[in-house]
């Protein structure tokens, strides 16, 4: 999934902001020009009575504005989270086998175990293909396939390719512990059956363990993935300007402010 934020998006932000400090410029400068007509305010009809101060009206509308940017950056900022890229941390990582694999597959044929680097490759085998075709399998609950990422991630799912009528587990170490991140769910289906999950909260973690927790008795993987939400450069960037522009319009109105302020006093 990729971003929907694009120049546009950023110009009209960008835009919102000069109409808005050319609206406020004008105010303070009508100031200078008295305090008994304010066009734009009182519709350019000359007040009868002695206005509120025109430092008070510009502050109200300003507060107001100054919600309105802090609204527009926060969806920015949501929208940046929601459309970020989910890549896969796990693609190409070191993979372990603890216990034995292979052994009996029933009256399903006698399949080659599959490399266990092909557990992190990134490649799905088709949809529903025999469990023990192209795949690593095994018998025992006792067994555990270990997955070391390059780095600590922020992991927000994960995808797994597995045998259809089996549960098994995915567990991240955190100290010194194994701590349950996901448990996969069988399937009513055939064969070799992709599922996903996208997790409550995020997780940290640099390493990972994956094991059968029930089923027949033949158990087999081809794919394991793990998922972090990356924000692509643009989206980053939307999200520095607006927050510098928020930052620059508020100084400097605050300083016009604070002048009216004075000459009001």
């Amino acid at each position: 999934m990729h971003s929907t934020l694009n120049r546009g998006n950023l110009t009209g932000f960008a835009l919102f902001y000069l109409v808005n400090n050319t609206i406020l410029s004008n105010m303070v400068i009508r100031y200078d020009l008295g305090r008994l007509a304010v066009n734009g305010l009182s519709g350019g009809v000359a007040r009868q009575d002695p206005p509120e101060p025109i430092s008070t009206l510009i502050r109200k509308r300003f507060m107001r504005m100054k919600k309105i940017a802090l609204a527009l950056f926060m969806a920015g900022a949501f929208a940046c989270s929601a459309n970020a890229t989910v890549t896969n941390v796990a693609l190409g990582a070191a993979v372990t086998l603890n216990g034995t694999f292979g052994g009996d597959q029933g009256f399903w044929g006698d399949k080659p175990l599959a490399d266990k680097q092909t557990l992190t490759d990134g490649i799905f085998v088709p949809k529903q293909q025999q469990w023990n075709a192209g795949s690593v399998y095994w018998n025992s609950l006792e067994n555990s396939i270990g997955i070391k990422l390059p780095a600590s991630h922020a992991i927000g799912g994960f995808k797994v390719q597995s045998d259809d009528n089996d549960t098994y587990r995915i567990e991240y170490r955190q100290g010194g512990n194994w701590v349950t991140a996901w448990d996969v769910p069988a399937v009513n289906s055939y064969g070799l059956v992709t599922r996903g999950t996208t997790l409550a909260s995020a997780i940290t973690a640099d390493e990972l363990r994956f094991t059968a927790t029930g089923g027949d008795g033949y158990y087999s993987v081809t794919e394991i993935q793990v998922l972090s939400p990356v924000p692509e450069p643009e989206e980053w960037a939307m999200m520095l300007v607006a927050a510098g522009l928020v930052g620059f319009q508020v100084q400097r109105k605050q300083r016009r402010l604070d002048a009216c302020s004075v000459r009001d006093g």
